[in-house]
């Protein structure tokens, strides 16, 4: 993994130990001796990188690594981590540990697209300190057996949080989601939204969990899952779960799984398409929610991979 941009500090995990141990043993806790392989990467208090930043990793073998990132003081970044593969059978596991201070801006978009033969597995954490912003993009689209835990907590007044998922499960993956948003401060804002396709016998479970602690008040806490099955075999299962401890919030959420939508398949198909370009369409308009977070020309580029799977899905 190469990070390299003149206006942030980025170096091997084991050298940043020299300089931040103590903030790296609060963020990493009981891993912090565990860790041998890892990136560290420090935005400096008031930078504003304006281009997205770009991480890239393409698998060869099994790996498993770490990005710590430190977001100062009213610093604003987009970082884009993309995960390709040889073909193999194997597993990848990555962890990303971030922390946003005081007024800083954090966009971290993930896109998975390993071989199918790949178990792949994402850890996140992040703590979000006053009027900070933490948003995470993710998006799902190879691997075998795929897992993705993330916990954000919102420490500070004013801390938000926004965490889109996008994923497509063919053949037999299985997805597991964990999406957990703690409330641990008053005026705190955490969104959860999760955009999916299943076809084929793919199997899916999404746990998304928004706790609100006692002593927060005026809290807005809001998740909806929406899911799209393509086959009779595909399952997904929802748990959308509320913890809340304080009257005095706003938080709520909604879960739809669905067929595609008979009304627009006749309406497409009347304007001209057949059945199947009609269903192709509409399924790839589903992810748009999602992709248009995403300001980047790599959203293109996964637009046209969902648009070569899909074309085999439906057709």
């Amino acid at each position: 993994m190469d990070i390299e941009h003149k206006d942030i500090e980025a170096m091997p995990l084991s050298t940043a130990f020299v300089t931040y141990r103590k903030e790296l043993e609060k963020m990493l806790g009981d891993k912090a001796i565990d860790v041998k392989h890892g990136m560290f990467m420090r935005i400096p208090a008031g930078k504003h990188i304006l281009v997205p930043l770009h991480v890239n990793v393409h698998l060869s073998t099994s790996e498993s690594d770490i990005l710590v990132i430190i977001a100062e003081p009213e610093s604003n970044i987009t970082l884009i981590d993309a995960v390709t593969s040889d073909s193999f059978t194997g597993t990848h596991s990555k962890g990303i540990y971030l922390l946003a201070q005081e007024k800083a801006f954090v966009h971290y978009i993930s896109v998975q697209c390993v071989s199918d033969t790949i178990v792949h597995t994402t850890n996140r954490k992040a703590t979000v300190e006053k009027d900070a912003c933490v948003q995470w993009t993710e998006c799902q689209l190879g691997g075998s057996s795929v897992t993705s835990h993330t916990v954000t907590s919102l420490r500070g007044e004013g801390a938000s949080l926004f965490h889109r998922t996008l994923f497509l499960g063919e053949h037999q993956r299985k997805l597991t989601f964990n999406t957990q948003a703690l409330h641990e401060a008053s005026h705190t804002t955490s969104r959860l939204f999760m955009n999916g396709a299943l076809a084929d016998r793919a199997d899916a479970t999404a746990h998304g969990l928004i706790k609100i602690n006692k002593d927060c008040a005026h809290c807005d806490g809001y998740q909806k899952q929406h899911t799209l099955l393509l086959s009779e075999e595909a399952k997904m299962d929802p748990v959308p779960m509320l913890e809340i401890h304080n009257d005095d919030v706003k938080c709520s959420h909604a879960t739809a799984i669905t067929d595609v939508d008979e009304e627009q398949l006749h309406y497409m198909m009347s304007r001209g398409l057949d059945q199947q370009q009609a269903r192709k369409l509409i399924v790839e308009g589903f992810f748009e929610p999602i992709l248009r977070e995403i300001k980047d020309t790599s959203a293109e580029n996964i637009r046209e991979y969902l648009a070569k799977k899909v074309e085999e899905i439906v057709c």
